[in-house]
């Protein structure tokens, strides 16, 4: 029905999750954050929102109170020094390369006493190994290795 002003009478739910906004012509009902829009710990936090804040360990910003075990230490970040930081080495290795070891340095994680696994664009799965904050996993086997996806060379 086009735009019409916004008047400046705004009102909040009673659960104040929702705003509703008022114009001559109608009335809408907007929640008062949209977290969802942010896909990085980084833009999450570093939107000030004072709703969102990042959910580590389903790597998704939300609002605390939708963060399974959010209360638990590292689990939900609310400002952005509490990022989860990793580090691998050796960055690069050929795809010819089988079980490789590799070495991730883990910062800002919660506790991964119950153990990790590693996985590989979702395509292959392996244990990984945990001593202080370092976790050690083995690159997949050549045979395990998905071609490359349009981009480079193939595999035949």
């Amino acid at each position: 029905d086009g735009f019409s002003p916004i008047l400046r009478d705004l009102l909040f739910s009673p659960d104040l999750q929702h705003i509703y906004i008022l114009s001559d012509k109608q009335v809408s009902r907007v929640p008062v954050e949209s977290c969802e829009q942010y896909t990085t710990c980084g833009q999450c936090l570093g939107s000030k929102d004072p709703h969102c804040g990042w959910c580590v360990l389903h790597n998704m910003c939300s609002r605390k109170d939708r963060c399974e075990k959010a209360d638990e230490p590292q689990r939900f970040a609310s400002d952005q020094h509490q990022c989860v930081e990793l580090s691998v080495h050796p960055k690069n290795i050929s795809v010819t390369m089988s079980q490789v070891q590799l070495v991730l340095e883990a910062r800002n994680v919660p506790d991964l006493s119950a153990g990790v696994n590693c996985s590989f664009e979702g395509y292959v799965e392996t244990d990984g190994h945990i001593q202080g904050s370092l976790i050690y996993c083995l690159s997949p086997s050549a045979h395990n290795v998905i071609p490359t996806r349009n981009k480079g060379d193939k595999r035949m």
